[in-house]
């Protein structure tokens, strides 16, 4: 029972007392903690850590769908020592499907049996990693393989069955939206509007 309850909690998520490091409304990072506002971190190896898909700034109330691509880059020749232990999705989530037979990248595509409530950082999905040997990430988000909306994002779904295609943290899909042993945080501050970016993607 302790152990149910610690993941509904997980999901209960971050309150507005949490500082959301992307001002934008409707977009989606990767972070390393629930209330998106940290999206670069040091880890050593075999110590396992989690990254946080998260919806940050919503402008609807309520979330009924998710669709989105992933990509870790590490090194080449270390493809083999990096593990994803654990994936956790939302607790109303109904029929996920996608493609994660690699930690290194694939899609993730799903929805809700209730519409579930967004608050200023909501968690989407927590992936558990865990490295055997010191290497550098780069985290990326994009669409799916085959997406509902044609602008080259990820889309989310509300209650209504209303589409809307997100803004990346970083503010464009080739730039990395977290990193972990780099050395130096991921684009963070845009400097064109969100409205700019949109027209550079196909």
């Amino acid at each position: 029972m302790k152990i149910v309850f610690a993941v509904i909690l997980l999901f209960v998520m971050a309150d507005s007392s949490g500082a959301v490091v992307d001002p934008d409304p409707n977009s989606i990072g990767v972070y390393f903690d629930q209330y998106a506002d940290v999206n670069y971190m040091d880890v050593a190896p075999n110590v396992e850590f989690s990254a946080y898909v998260i919806l940050t700034n919503p402008t609807w109330d309520f979330v009924q769908g998710v669709e989105f691509s992933f990509e870790l880059e590490i090194p080449a020749g270390m493809e083999g020592m990096i593990y994803r232990l654990g994936r956790i999705l939302p607790p109303t989530t109904m029929f996920p499907i996608g493609d994660e037979t690699t930690p290194l990248g694939g899609y993730c595509i799903f929805g809700m049996g209730v519409p579930y409530p967004t608050s200023a950082a909501t968690v989407l999905v927590e992936w558990v990693f865990l490295m055997t040997e010191p290497m550098t990430i780069e985290f990326y988000l994009g669409p799916s393989p085959v997406p509902t909306l044609p602008d080259g994002l990820p889309v989310i779904e509300n209650e209504n069955n209303e589409l809307m295609s997100l803004g990346v943290s970083s503010g464009d899909v080739a730039f990395p939206v977290a990193e972990v042993n780099t050395g130096h945080q991921p684009v963070g501050d845009k400097s064109v509007a969100w409205g700019g970016v949109k027209s550079l993607f196909r």
